[in-house]
């Protein structure tokens, strides 16, 4: 297997000066440097303030604690994550709280980095005590948080986790497009629909990050070569710090694939179409688990680079599909709600809500006790939790970008290709017909 790679720094310290954000009209805490409260401000339509820090506004409101890669690599999730959450939180506290009090949020920046993420759970549980935690994205942000609050602490929902743990955890809940057997599946819709395309393919290649994610879905991929008979002619990880990514695409070419499998992340994603495009690489059919592309914003600066690709989606395109508060929130958030997660985000809350409002009660046990065993209904559709705390079932789409332009409504520019309850129309095959 071929290693691609290109050496960066990151860096995250959690000791630096912290702010506290007034966000319209309600409080909420981060911790967050100096500059990068700055460059958020104009990113992130949450910010609208900055002001000293200063203690919660009253021990009777409900705490809720959201902690997410609000820089780095993620942002493009936790940006729309973020405004779900600001709506939700609107909603619920203009109608008089939960139990008759307000609710406040106490917002973190894990940098997607699992000691981050610890450091914030401890500092969570042996301080700011908030009677529920939402976490993401990934495993290794959230299962240092299950491991925490299995000793102590209240209710932790999982956002996008993944499979974090196959043991019970009586207080933890993945809420995520993806249920059991979760990232590995990832690529079955895609070749589904490829091996039903004639002509068939033969040929497959795999371009994968060098990352717990992508080595799964990488994984899962390998499994469908497997069981459709295929062939892998190309099998390469890219180390997670890769930007420029043209000599891995031109190996891949020069292997003529007829299916390319991609399993990257948001800013590799974004890197590959582009490379894509200026090798004029065309296989059969590309795309697959491609992270990054779920998002508004990276949908906005590919452009028309993105016709043809095949690949997941967490929220359907279409309005006339969405269930009607789902449809209600894209109207007042824009096209950002329509992104990968938001509507999670948003279908956490609305658990807590439902849960809470029917124990008339926030204690920890008697909460998660109905949470496993009641169906919820969600802007996401009803859902239901496993013995585990992840869902019983899927939301995942394959769908193919075509006829994309600048100021393109997304549900026209995206065709769901399965599943067959969803699809809106044919795969363009091959795909340089759709370029």
């Amino acid at each position: 297997m071929q290693r691609f790679s290109r050496s960066q720094t990151l860096t995250s310290d959690l000791d630096r000066p912290k702010f506290h954000l007034k966000v319209e009209g309600m409080e909420r805490m981060r911790m967050l440097t100096p500059t990068k409260s700055l460059k958020l401000s104009s990113a992130i339509l949450l910010l609208s303030a900055i002001v000293p820090l200063t203690p919660a506004k009253s021990q009777d409101s409900i705490k809720i604690a959201v902690t997410l890669p609000i820089t780095g690599t993620y942002t493009v999730y936790s940006e729309p994550a973020l405004r779900a959450i600001n709506a939700w939180a609107d909603q619920i506290n203009a109608t008089g709280g939960l139990l008759h009090r307000h609710v406040e949020f106490l917002v973190y920046d894990n940098a997607a980095s699992p000691a981050t993420a610890a450091t914030i759970y401890r500092r969570l549980i042996e301080s700011q005590k908030p009677d529920f935690t939402i976490a993401g994205f990934g495993a290794a942000v959230v299962a240092p948080g299950i491991s925490a609050f299995k000793r102590s602490g209240g209710v932790l929902m999982g956002l996008a986790a993944g499979k974090v743990t196959t043991e019970p955890s009586p207080r933890y809940f993945n809420v995520s497009p993806t249920a059991p057997p979760s990232v590995e599946s990832l690529t079955d819709g895609f070749f589904d629909v490829a091996v039903q395309q004639k002509p068939a393919p033969s040929s497959v290649a795999i371009l994968a990050a060098r990352a717990e994610l992508s080595e799964k879905t990488a994984e899962g991929a390998r499994q469908n070569v497997k069981k459709y008979g295929l062939k892998v002619v190309f099998d390469a990880q890219y180390s997670p710090t890769t930007s420029d990514f043209t000599a891995m695409v031109r190996q891949a070419q020069q292997s003529y694939p007829d299916l390319v499998v991609i399993c990257s992340y948001p800013l590799d994603s974004e890197a590959i179409v582009k490379a894509v495009s200026e090798a004029e690489f065309k296989p059969m059919m590309i795309g697959g688990a491609m992270l990054g592309l779920q998002a508004a914003t990276i949908k906005e600066r590919l452009g028309s680079l993105l016709n043809g690709f095949t690949n997941f989606e967490t929220a359907i395109p279409s309005r006339r599909q969405m269930f009607g508060t789902y449809s209600k929130l894209i109207d007042k958030l824009g096209s950002a709600f329509e992104t990968q997660y938001a509507g999670w985000a948003f279908a956490s809350l609305e658990v807590i809500e439902q849960a809470v409002r029917a124990t008339e009660t926030l204690n920890p046990e008697n909460v998660s006790a109905y949470i496993h065993s009641h169906l919820f209904h969600t802007v996401v559709g009803d859902v239901r939790f496993a013995g585990d705390g992840d869902l019983l079932q899927d939301r995942i789409f394959l769908v193919q970008y075509r006829g994309v332009s600048p100021g393109a409504p997304v549900q026209e520019t995206q065709t769901v290709l399965s599943p067959a309850a969803y699809k809106t129309g044919n795969l363009i095959y091959p795909f340089g017909a759709a370029r």
